[in-house]
């Protein structure tokens, strides 16, 4: 019995040859055998290329092994890009074809999970409050969206002799009670770069007390709205979901403050705060511990300014901050000067530069040096 090929036996050509010739059965045989030892296969240094036709039928030839194998037994997952793989949901790494959503992490805590087709992270609650959007974005009903102006503080309510109550979209009592202890707000030394708890939240409900003896309280609810505020993977709906308050006493030229948030940002956060003005110079202090809910980052820090006015129009100033947490450490410092025009206009410049240093010490530092005029409508 011989190797079929092209349907005839590799015996039956051979007979053939032979009686077309007159050789021998011994010759038959001797030929027989060198074409059965030099018949063509597979070699280890075959390719996929130098295999076409080397192997018989329902057979095919494996390149890594240069043997021949059956054809279910080729790896039908190899390939060198994503084109080769005939499934729209796989993607090509390292030869192999895998899921588009292998190694792709979404944000479960916010509903958020990979699609196959595209190995994006889709759907989830997008944000809980404007620190969980990029720079020119605000939340709302639970998306980033894009403005041409900042939103500032919007809110309609009521005020008694019993305090205040409004609703709307406004700072947090946290965010409050740091007063104007940052002397370089909304420039690249602002202190919402380096520390947590600078939030301006929508559909925020807040109750202020009256002024008792130098002392004022405020207490603010966030409702999740079936968003994730407390990072727990749920969804929350119940009108105190997000806590935010601050006790302050001010008398004269002192202000002393303690606040804190309960679960806004997906965060934790106590906050104490001190002005004092002596003469011509102010000085604020700030103390601030943080406990992130998703990512468990703890992070302590604190943070000082001072600011000395040279005249009645101008005034030169600087802050410095600095803060240590579990995964990252940052320090900011910035030096400047103001001079106003007008009571709603004023020239100023500064310089700032903020470090972030990694737990790996790989550090990221940025400087910026500015002049701008200002005009408050």
């Amino acid at each position: 019995m011989g190797i079929q090929i092209d349907g005839l036996s590799t015996r039956a050509n051979l007979l053939y040859v032979a009686s077309m010739f007159k050789l021998s059965r011994a010759r038959t045989l001797a030929i027989l055998v060198f074409f059965i030892i030099s018949a063509p296969g597979c070699s280890s240094s075959s390719t996929e290329e130098d295999c076409g036709g080397a192997c018989g039928s329902g057979t095919v030839c494996d390149a890594s092994t240069g043997q021949c194998v059956a054809e279910e037994e080729s790896d039908a997952d190899s390939c060198s890009s994503d084109t080769d793989c005939l499934d729209a949901t796989l993607k090509c790494v390292d030869g192999a074809c895998v899921s588009k959503c292998e190694g792709v992490v979404c944000d479960a805590s916010s509903g958020e999970v990979c699609d196959a087709t595209t190995g994006f992270c889709v759907g989830g609650s997008g944000c809980s409050s404007d620190g969980d959007c990029d720079e020119g974005f605000v939340c709302d009903d639970g998306d980033c969206k894009g403005q041409s102006f900042k939103q500032r503080n919007s809110f309609v309510g009521i005020k008694s002799q019993y305090g205040t109550l409004f609703t709307g979209k406004h700072d947090t009592p946290a965010k409050l009670a740091q007063k104007k202890i940052d002397l370089f707000n909304d420039l690249e030394g602002d202190i919402k770069n380096t520390f947590e708890g600078e939030n301006r939240v929508s559909n925020i409900v807040i109750y202020r007390t009256p002024n008792l003896s130098n002392f004022t309280s405020m207490v603010a609810f966030v409702p999740g709205e079936g968003s994730d505020l407390t990072g727990d993977g749920s969804a929350d709906s119940s009108i105190n979901d997000g806590i935010s308050y601050s006790i302050n006493y001010e008398k004269d030229d002192l202000y002393l403050s303690i606040s804190g948030d309960k679960d806004i940002d997906k965060k934790d956060l106590t906050r104490l705060v001190s002005q004092y003005k002596i003469g011509k110079f102010q000085i604020g202090l700030m103390y601030q511990d943080t406990d992130d809910n998703v990512d468990l980052n703890n992070e302590t820090g604190f943070f000082g300014s001072l600011s000395y006015k040279s005249s009645s129009k101008t005034t030169i100033k600087a802050q410095f901050g600095s803060l240590n947490g579990d995964t990252h450490d940052e320090d900011t410092f910035s030096i400047g000067a103001d001079h106003k025009f007008a009571k709603n206009t004023k020239v100023f410049a500064f310089y700032t530069q903020n470090e972030d240093t990694m737990s790996d010490s790989e550090k990221d530092e940025f400087s910026s040096l500015g002049v701008g005029l200002e005009h408050k409508f």
